[in-house]
């Protein structure tokens, strides 16, 4: 009999190893993706406000070195406690900790202040301190049926480890044009233009509630753009949110850089505003002074086909493109909008384009409600100005 409790109890003290083992690389795994595939450019931007610019935040060492603290944490938590307990419990405080830490919103505040949830958070919380150093060794006890892979106490751990990784998920920001927006600027910072992946996203027309990040995305992507001479041909194929103000950070914009340095947008226009002034007013005297600049151009002429003042861009074009130019391609979308008019000395020259357009108005006469419009040409001529003068948001 004492043979067989010796292998009974050496059984038990292996199965117990592997379990906290597996806890543990459960945790590390989910901590550091989540850090450096997901929140890593939340972190940068949250980090480079707190610093004022001072230092930066890289997303390798910084996931390593906060998996590793939170590993720390969580071993302290467990030295509080030492009598049996049920060991997933004594991760909560890390998850907590993590889901905080990534727990920043589009305005770079550590947490958002006053939310109700934040109050469920804290009764979690109590109830936690209380089922851990109150009731822990108890229901140890009584979940300790018989140790094996399959064992209550396996599944019991299992099933709190996958808790608490949703409820990190939950807490922390999960808004994806804020990531997308943060992506950006730290691609665009270490002079990498190639955010095709993040500038196009759904985005309802009629939600306003992420403007300010769906309009930022679309300002650093015009910047991208016209650095390469490319805003005219390429802008409209990226999601398209706000009006022409809030293509520059100025203001009268709802758009802003928060990693990314905000002269760099105004480098590639000639000159930064020495002091506050709106848009149109920008770029007025920004013309002035270097006349006859397409940079400058796209940005206007962007700019009024972003608020489908096709008859302002119609106005605007001989300034920037003479009629024998090979017009950008957006240009030439926006000229077949005007139909045949007479007065336009302008040619698309394009019979593919053309042939294409008459296809999109085909597909919108073929369906009677807008929403079934909207899909349809979406599936063939989303990238299009064509779509975005349509459909686009507004």
């Amino acid at each position: 009999m004492s043979a067989w409790n010796n292998r009974g109890h050496e059984a038990s003290d292996i199965y117990s190893k592997t379990m906290r083992w597996g806890c543990y690389f459960i945790f590390s795994l989910f901590s550091f993706l989540y850090l450096y595939c997901y929140q890593g450019p939340v972190l940068a931007a949250f980090q480079h406000v707190l610093s004022e610019g001072v230092t930066s935040y890289d997303n390798l060492i910084g996931a390593i070195l906060i998996t590793v603290f939170l590993l720390l944490v969580q071993l302290a938590v467990k030295g509080l406690y030492r009598k049996k307990n049920i060991f997933a419990l004594s991760f909560y405080p890390s998850f907590l900790l993590l889901a905080l830490l990534t727990n920043v919103n589009a305005s770079i505040v550590a947490i958002y202040l006053y939310q109700h949830y934040l109050l469920l958070v804290a009764l979690i919380t109590i109830i936690w301190a209380i089922v851990y150093f109150k009731l822990g060794n108890n229901l140890y006890a009584f979940i300790q049926r018989r140790s094996s892979f399959l064992s209550h106490d396996t599944w019991l751990n299992t099933a709190l480890m996958s808790l608490m990784m949703l409820f990190t998920g939950l807490v922390g920001n999960g808004n994806d044009i804020f990531h997308n927006r943060m992506k950006i600027e730290q691609e665009l910072k270490q002079g990498n233009n190639d955010i095709e992946k993040y500038v196009t996203f759904a985005y309802d027309k009629t939600d306003t509630a992420d403007i300010e990040n769906g309009s930022s995305v679309t300002m650093l992507n015009a910047h991208r753009l016209a650095k390469s001479g490319q805003m005219g041909e390429a802008l409209f194929k990226g999601t398209v949110v706000g009006r022409s103000t809030d293509l520059l950070p100025l203001a009268d914009s709802k758009s802003a850089c928060v990693i990314y340095n905000t002269d760099s947008v105004f480098k590639v226009l000639g000159a930064k505003p020495s002091v506050p002034m709106s848009t149109r007013q920008y770029l007025k005297i920004i013309d002035k002074l270097y006349p006859n600049n397409k940079v400058i151009g796209d940005y206007m002429l962007c700019g009024h086909l972003v608020d489908r003042r096709l008859d302002k861009f119609v106005d605007c074009l001989p300034k920037y493109y003479s009629p024998t130019d090979t017009l950008p391609l957006h240009y030439r979308e926006a000229l077949l909008l005007m139909g045949n008019r007479k007065d336009l000395a302008y040619q698309v020259g394009d019979e593919q384009l053309a042939a294409d357009y008459a296809a999109f108005v085909e597909i919108e006469k073929s369906y009677q409600q807008a929403a079934h419009k909207r899909l349809k040409t979406w599936e063939r001529y989303a990238g299009t100005y064509w779509w975005y003068y349509k459909y686009g948001s507004k």
